[in-house]
């Protein structure tokens, strides 16, 4: 091999490295997005390009139910399960967790009366309170 075959493979090595170190830099600040990417293919990315887990609205209803149903109310239990849900989120629970009856002495009384969760929430945690506050901030078109 030549002097000028092996200054060309030195900087055609060089050009190739280059080239592949900036491909994978590029690529890594693509996929930096702090979620998955799909990896079932079925694009359910909710258009981010990331996989998100899907939502269970009925399964947060009943866990908010069991946390407010009966004697006493678990205020920050509350909070922390609905910490993670967003505005259209949170649009769903109200739908699933639909109209229950709210009873006034606790669970199974008899004057028990049928209501949604804005109104489970604001019996449960007092309307003045700085939990049903910052939940209304959160949600203020469902609170």
């Amino acid at each position: 091999m030549t002097a000028e075959q092996q200054e060309y493979l030195k900087y055609g090595g060089i050009a190739v490295g280059t080239g592949l170190l900036v491909y994978l830099i590029v690529k890594s600040s693509k996929d930096s997005g702090g979620g998955q990417q799909d990896p079932t293919g079925n694009d359910n990315t909710g258009g981010s390009g990331y996989y998100e887990a899907p939502f269970n609205a009925q399964s947060v209803a009943e866990n908010l139910f069991s946390l407010m149903d009966g004697y006493g109310t678990k205020e920050a239990e509350i909070i922390a399960e609905l910490t993670a849900v967003n505005q259209s989120q949170f649009a769903k629970v109200v739908q699933a967790f639909g109209q229950r009856p709210y009873y006034l002495f606790g669970s199974n009384d008899w004057f028990g009366t049928m209501h949604g969760l804005k109104y489970w929430l604001q019996e449960e945690l007092g309307v003045t309170s700085d939990y049903y506050r910052t939940l209304k901030l959160k949600y203020p078109n469902y609170l």
